[in-house]
Order: structure tokens, then C-alpha cells, then sequence
């Protein structure tokens, strides 16, 4: 559990170890919850308990959906997971299931909604990767640049995202960078 922690890599057998650690402690709410439910509910005490459980509940579910949505595979079960919370990481969600069957415009556009008054980046692999992908569809390199930075570093061995950012790095006559992520791709066995 502890080196889970330490790593900044999200690769898929990271998060389904994150995962299966949440279900156990998911139940483990659950539990508590039945059992504090079954004497009196009238107590200040037991209320209080049952909300403060709920909302960890709550929290437990949006991590899962936040960590499962690494993989357009599972974008259904995470907006199932999420879609009676009010939270705005459903338009993620939703944006990646656009992307997933094409419709990238309306994607860029919920994205773009998403990020527009947000500071900094989103800890995650999928949502950062396709964003930065489709900010570089649309010229927008200084962008996506910081984007497919953090893709990389949840996943190094993601070459396309490799081969976009030397792209970008070309067209911004950055030389430097584009050097690295030639080395980079050469490391991973493709041909620059």
C-alpha cells in the first residue's frame, strides 16, 4: 500500500490495486452504517455518525469513478458510479465518452467548459492525455504542452504522447525538448 502512495505512475495495475483497497473500505463504511442504523436513529450521536459515514461513502465513490476513468473502457460504470452526486468531475466523465465515440468537438467543448476557470492540472492520466490531444488538434500547444507533461508522467511509456509533444516542440522551435523526446521515443523503441 505504501509504495502505491509513493509512485506517480497510474498504470493499470496500480489503479486496480487502488480500486480493490477502495471496495474494502467501501464495504467496510457500508457496514458500520447498517449497524449504526439499526438502534435508535433518533440519537444525536448515531446521526451524526450516519451522515459523516455517507459522505466518506460518498468520497470513496468519487475516487473509484476519478481512478477508473484512466481507461475509456470503464467510462459507463464510473458515470453510473458518480451520476447521483453533485460533483462537476461528471463532465470529464462525460467529455471522455464523447471522445470515445468520435465526437471530439463536443468534447474540446465540455473540456474546455471543465478547465476554463481552473487552476492547475488534474492528477490524472486519461483526462490530461486526451485534452492535451485535442488542444494540439486545435493549435493550441502552449496548452497542451503542461497536459501531455503530466500524461507522460503518470504513464512514460505512452508514446503517442511522446510523439505529440515532439511534435509540438518542433512546430515551437523548442530544440531542446524535442531532442529529449526523441531520445525518449528512440528508448521506447520507436523510430523518430
Amino acid at each position: 500500500e505504501g509504495i502505491l502512495q509513493e509512485t506517480q505512475f497510474l498504470d493499470d495495475g496500480t489503479i486496480e490495486a487502488k480500486i480493490e483497497r477502495l471496495k474494502k473500505n467501501y464495504a467496510l463504511v457500508n457496514q458500520e452504517v447498517e449497524l449504526l442504523s439499526q438502534y435508535d436513529k433518533k440519537s444525536y450521536h448515531n446521526t451524526n455518525k450516519i451522515e459523516e459515514l455517507l459522505t466518506k461513502r460518498n468520497e470513496i465513490s468519487i475516487y473509484i469513478a476519478f481512478l477508473g476513468s484512466n481507461s475509456l473502457n470503464s467510462l459507463d460504470t464510473c458515470a453510473d458510479l458518480i451520476k447521483d452526486f453533485d460533483t462537476d468531475f461528471k463532465d470529464c466523465i462525460l467529455a471522455l465518452q464523447y471522445y470515445k465515440v468520435g465526437q471530439e468537438k463536443k468534447a474540446f467543448e465540455i473540456f474546455y467548459g471543465y478547465f476554463k476557470n481552473r487552476k492547475g492540472i488534474l492528477n490524472h492520466y486519461l483526462i490530461n492525455k486526451v485534452y492535451g490531444l485535442l488542444l494540439y488538434k486545435y493549435e493550441q500547444y502552449n496548452l497542451a504542452i503542461p497536459l501531455l507533461r503530466t500524461a507522460t508522467e503518470k504513464r512514460p511509456e505512452d508514446t503517442e504522447s511522446h510523439r505529440i509533444l515532439k511534435e509540438i516542440y518542433s512546430s515551437l522551435n523548442m530544440r531542446q525538448e524535442e531532442q529529449i523526446e526523441k531520445n525518449i521515443l528512440a528508448v521506447l523503441g520507436e523510430s523518430v
